[in-house]
Parts: structure tokens; sequence; C-alpha cells
């Protein structure tokens, strides 16, 4: 085999890799986002107690955590709402402009894990959006998965036609 064959089928390895990890970051996407769906919709009923909000102010944002406790237990958590994935500025700000650093705020906690919270108990606007880019990303990287042979036996019969 030539080396220009053979440069040309390790493109096919290249082109295989990369459409598993498009594969794997879809798989991912829809994971997450359907695990906050759901961890959002159980949450609805969760119960409530009082938080005492805690914001660190540094160099490029402010971030904000909260401590509650349950049953005597004293726990800390960071989470806003469900389904944040990334920046979560917006819902932050919210909730620090609601409750100044050290003031209290509803926390929701889960009756069977009080260590998972939430201050929200809805699902982020917009993470549909990542739960459809991450379904695209897997099934058309599947799709080209499986056409990827045919294309290769195509190209392999191209090249078988060339003259040397």
């Amino acid at each position: 085999m030539s080396k220009n064959r053979k440069s040309y089928f390790d493109r096919f390895l290249v082109v295989r890799l990369s459409l598993i990890a498009l594969m794997a970051f879809g798989a991912f996407l829809v994971y997450f986002q359907t695990t906050a769906f759901i961890s959002a919709r159980q949450s609805k009923s969760w119960p409530r107690t009082t938080g005492v909000l805690s914001v660190k102010v540094g160099q490029y944002r402010k971030t904000l955590s909260y401590q509650y406790s349950v049953d005597g237990v004293s726990y800390t958590a960071d989470r806003v709402i469900f389904g944040q994935l990334g920046d979560r500025i917006r819902k932050e700000w919210t909730a620090v402009s609601e409750s100044p650093d050290g003031g209290e705020l509803p926390v929701y906690y889960s009756p069977g894990n009080p260590k998972e919270s939430t201050l929200y108990t809805e699902l982020l606007e917009g993470s549909w959006f990542n739960f459809l880019l991450g379904a695209v990303f897997f099934l058309g990287g599947s799709v080209v998965m499986i056409l990827l042979p045919r294309l290769k036996r195509m190209a392999e019969q191209a090249m078988a036609h060339q003259p040397a």
C-alpha cells in the first residue's frame, strides 16, 4: 500500500475516533439533562428548610453557597437549580439579589439524601436545548458511524481504479 493510501485510510480512523468523542459528549448531555429533569420533578415534593446564604466575591465573579441543617446535621451546598451546566450566573444573581450575604433563604432537600438540595424546584430554562443538542450529536454521530464502512469501501474502490 502506498504512503498516500495509508494516510488516506488513517483519516478514517481519525474520523471514527472523532465521531466516538462526539457521540460520547452527546450521550453525556442527554444523560445529564435527563437526570436533571427527573430530579427537578422530584424536588417539587421535597421538604423545605431555612438556609443561610454565603456570597464570596472573587476577582471576576460572585459565587454563592448556602448552609442548612436537617435533623441537627449541617450541610453546605451550591446548587441553585437543576439543569445548570457551566454558567449559572443568572439564577445566582437572582438568589443573591433576593437575599444578601448571611441572609436566610428557603432550601429544598431530598428526604432520602439531605446532602442533595436546591434553591429552585424547577429545571433551568433552556435546558431542553442541551438535551436536543446532545441527542443530535449522539444520533448524528451514530448515523455517520454506521455509514462510515460503506464510505470506506467506496473510497477503496475509487483508489483501486486510479492508476498507480
